[in-house]
């Protein structure tokens, strides 16, 4: 069994023990089984071309569509679970009371959403950072400035960063 794609893929597809999922310019994400290559689920539609390489977590997908939205998706079954139409980033999910993911909008600010329902928790101005690391399986977030500045952001229970865990580990 294969199933067809009707357009182009342009950006990167993610493979891991999910599966091989495959953002398309047809605007769905399809997703295969790594060895046998059969659909896992049928394809996601979304209503603007795929772009950007999906974002794969523990439990969701999060892809952001072009002029579109950014949807999170079931990463087992394929459905829906929610869409954010200023979303366009995932910059890191956090699990503690809850598992919250850290959305980065299409303004520059930060918006912490429930992993299951996409219910708004809270949000805040990222002013200063041009860029984030993708980032849907770390409880961390990394931006940098303009000027170099260099910055992870975790929650306080976490503790801070010590040079030790900064070292690379040893063979």
């Amino acid at each position: 069994d294969s199933q067809a794609m009707h357009g182009a893929v342009l950006a990167d597809m993610h493979v891991d023990e999910h599966g091989c999922f495959v953002p398309c310019e047809d605007n769905r994400l399809y997703a295969f089984d790594r060895t046998s290559g059969k659909a896992l689920w049928p394809a996601l539609v979304c209503q603007g071309p795929l772009r950007q390489p999906p974002q794969v977590g523990e439990n969701t997908i999060f892809q952001y569509a072009l002029r579109d939205r950014l949807y999170a998706i079931d990463v087992a079954t394929g459905v829906q679970r929610w869409t954010m139409p200023a979303g366009r980033l995932v910059v890191g999910i956090v699990r503690d009371e809850g598992s919250h993911v850290y959305v980065l909008d299409a303004a520059g600010d930060l918006r912490v959403v429930d992993e299951l329902s996409g219910q708004e928790i809270s949000s805040a101005p990222m002013a200063g950072y041009a860029v984030y690391l993708p980032n849907a399986t770390a409880p961390a977030l990394y931006a940098a400035s303009p000027t170099g500045k260099v910055v992870c952001i975790r929650p306080l229970a976490a503790g801070s960063l010590t040079t030790e865990m900064l070292r690379p580990p040893r063979p």
